[in-house]
């Protein structure tokens, strides 16, 4: 096993943006080939292919695979964020033997990667799917305000955050018929170069808004449990076409986490028995003689637990509501807020005041040119989305404004570790 994770950590950590670096403990993407959005320039390297204007893994992490695949498999799991990865490790460690990785490794790569900002699902699938930076592909969180439609929107549903279902239905903004995205996706790319994109997802949410706009000119394929994904995929496998890339996502970690807290035991019972059934899939795969085939796992991002509390909701703090045009969109662990004309002071005073040391403002221009979205300046369209002022809690806080009851005890979005470091596990067959 070539494990790279302490010399990756390292490398991470060592990277500041001294805009943002008001806590030690920060992490910030890693963008120049320690981060999730290096992974598709990497993955069309190993199937012979350029993504031009992307940049690949660091050479670090990328040099142990150097030949060229007939399949590569990308499996995410929501949520995986290292600590829970790590215990995994630790429990092959100490019964290697007896375990049923152990097979496989000499097979397997560690190493572990940044999450984009903000560490969220929306935000760090798109860049998976284009190979691009927030701050060029303009997906900035599971809410965002979209002047080009008038409203803030869920963008994994992609309906307007304050419509109500009275008549059966939200109306949905159809974001990939208005070809919202300003950068092109990877199945449209692959597609040209002669490369069959597939994508594997719950049945649940195969026909979901998000999927529909990230996942164009590639063939979608339901399933309902673990063992028709693995039949599914092995059936795949057999058959002898061409350069093919699947991307496999999994979500029942993060809704657990969310539900119960990512250090909760059923969390790690659900990714232990997942882990195994992964293992034996890796092990029947290698009887495939046709095809050479890379898997690598990842996540979009980790999980902190989280305390409800009442004093972190907006609604209970109706001065600085009225101090606002629209409601903040974002993340709850990293809101955007849009100010009335000349409030801009009196908010930052306000969140002062009210929880002194918890929340650090910044103004939009300084965000952006922290890097922490990218190297590219982003389009007016996209700045708008942002908010004249961004809020980052320094710690594990949080504020929210969602009418609905608070019941997550998991949460991500902001710069702490267990959210934003995330592992990479390379397994050549």
């Amino acid at each position: 096993m070539r494990n790279l994770v302490e010399n990756c950590q390292a490398k991470i950590k060592a990277h500041r943006l001294p805009a943002l670096d008001f806590n030690s403990d920060f992490v910030f993407p890693f963008l120049d080939g320690y981060s999730v959005v290096n992974l598709p320039a990497s993955i069309a390297h190993w199937l012979g292919v350029p993504l031009e204007d992307s940049q690949p893994l660091d050479s670090e992490i990328s040099g142990g695979t150097p030949q060229v695949y007939d399949e590569v498999i990308l499996l995410v799991i929501d949520s995986l964020g290292m600590p829970l990865f790590n215990r995994l490790m630790s429990h092959i460690r100490e019964d290697l033997t007896h375990s049923i990785w152990y097979p496989l490794r000499d097979q397997i790569t560690l190493a572990c990667l940044t999450s984009t900002t903000p560490s969220t699902t929306a935000t760090a699938l798109t860049s998976l799917w284009t190979g691009k930076e927030a701050c060029r592909h303009g997906m900035l969180g599971y809410e965002m305000w979209l002047a080009e439609f008038g409203v803030i929107a869920n963008m994994i549903s992609q309906t307007p955050v304050d419509q109500a279902d009275e008549l059966g239905g939200l109306h949905k903004l159809d974001l990939a018929a208005k070809k919202f995205l300003p950068v092109e996706c990877l199945g449209s790319r692959f597609s040209r170069l002669g490369i069959q994109t597939n994508a594997y997802l719950h049945a649940s949410i195969a026909d979901s808004e998000l999927s529909q706009l990230l996942m164009t000119d590639a063939k979608i394929h339901a399933w309902r449990t673990y063992t028709e994904l693995w039949q599914k995929l092995l059936q795949q496998l057999q058959n002898p076409a061409s350069k093919t890339y699947t991307h496999i996502y999994l979500g029942d970690i993060d809704s657990l986490s969310h539900q119960r807290g990512p250090g909760h035991e059923l969390v790690w019972q659900a990714w232990l028995d997942f882990s195994c059934q992964l293992a034996q899939f890796l092990i029947a795969i290698r009887e495939i003689k046709q095809k050479n085939i890379l898997v690598v796992l990842t996540a979009d991002h980790g999980q902190i637990d989280q305390e409800i509390r009442a004093d972190f909701e907006l609604a209970n703090h109706p001065e600085l509501l009225g101090m606002l045009k629209r409601m903040p969109s974002g993340e709850a662990r990293l809101p955007y807020l849009y100010p009335r004309e000349g409030f801009a002071d009196k908010i930052t005073a306000c969140i002062r005041k009210t929880w002194p040391d918890k929340f650090y403002i910044l103004r939009r221009e300084e965000f952006i040119s922290s890097g922490v979205l990218g190297s590219t300046e982003p389009s007016q369209e996209i700045q708008e989305r942002i908010g004249e002022l961004v809020v980052i809690p320094t710690g594990k806080d949080y504020l929210r404004w969602t009418p609905k009851a608070n019941r997550l005890l998991g949460r991500h979005g902001g710069f702490l570790e267990d959210e934003m470091l995330v592992p990479l596990m390379i397994i050549c067959k």
